[in-house]
């Protein structure tokens, strides 16, 4: 007969266990709550000042930039936090992955970002129908920050991983003041043109200074962040000085940058993996990436399986 003993429970085993998940939750649900708040300030003010016509059109123009951000977001969350949580006091390795999220983040959002600008009229067509061409060009403001916004989602991550959970609503509550302010300038001063520009601005200033506050947590200095990203533009500026000099010359019919973006734009993708120095090529990054790929589910490893098989 055995002569182990049944083992015992009791709620009140461990205060700091208690304390510590009442800190941990409470701050999180804090962070979910504003978050919430800041990102339908925009809504808010443009219903109030312009009314609900208005609001409908930059609805919808949001959801639109919104999507592709919120499924890579969702990927990544899933495939991230394993990895996080194995590398939490591993300073070094932390850094590491930190900055593959952003390198992966610039070599497929901000193409993706370029090909939806160029292509925002005949999306818009495709999706809403021609009767709704006034998304366009608050459509194309917003989608310039897409790479921006998933950027926040990887900053958040990183601020929960590193258990700064009241950092994090900290940086919410001045992301919202921002929304806010910006949002409500714009729109009184140029409609839902100025309302998307501020809407960009507001997460331009909070991505670059989340990024500043983790910069000093990790082991990378802020000048190299800086500089992946002018790499990442260097990378892709063929694609850019075509956009933009077919905008200056204003062909931006949607015919036009379709079969420009198949013959043209397409094609030059290939240029940051096939650039031996491109900011991608890091031994660090390839490494992270072998990691992500072992940790994703199934569809999204044979996609990342073969984009390791180009690098």
């Amino acid at each position: 007969m055995s002569n182990s003993k049944t083992p015992s429970f009791s709620i009140f085993n461990s205060k700091k266990t208690y304390k510590d998940l009442l800190f941990f939750g409470s701050g999180y649900a804090l962070d979910t709550y504003i978050n919430f708040f800041a990102d339908n300030t925009d809504n808010l003010i443009i219903g109030k000042v312009l009314g609900t016509s208005s609001l409908g059109i930059y609805s919808r123009a949001f959801q639109l930039f919104a999507l592709p951000a919120s499924f890579f977001g969702s990927i990544y969350d899933k495939v991230v936090f394993p990895i996080l949580s194995s590398k939490q006091s591993n300073t070094e390795k932390l850094s590491a992955f930190y900055i593959f999220s952003n390198c992966f983040s610039l070599l497929i959002l901000l193409p993706i970002s370029l090909i939806l600008l160029f292509n925002a009229e005949l999306v818009i067509s495709i999706l809403l129908g021609d009767k709704w061409l006034d998304v366009v060009l608050p459509f194309q403001i917003l989608v310039v920050g897409l790479f921006i916004r998933f950027g926040t989602k990887i900053n958040k991550a990183f601020l929960k991983s590193l258990g700064l959970v009241y950092q994090g609503v900290y940086y919410q509550t001045v992301y919202a003041i921002m929304m806010a302010t910006f949002c409500f300038i714009g729109v009184k001063y140029f409609g839902i043109i100025g309302a998307a520009a501020g809407v960009l601005l507001a997460n331009v200033i909070n991505y670059i200074q989340v990024s500043f506050k983790i910069q000093k947590l990790l082991n990378y200095t802020y000048f190299y962040f800086l500089k992946l990203h002018l790499s990442a533009f260097l990378n892709y500026s063929p694609i850019i000085l075509l956009i933009v000099g077919v905008f200056l010359l204003e062909y931006n019919d949607k015919l036009i940058a379709l079969i420009l973006t198949l013959l043209i734009i397409l094609p030059l993708l290939k240029v940051p993996l096939k650039n031996k120095s491109s900011f991608f090529y890091e031994s660090a990054n390839i490494e992270m990436l072998k990691q992500v790929i072992n940790n994703s589910p199934e569809v999204v490893k044979r996609v990342l399986s073969k984009l390791k098989s180009l690098l």
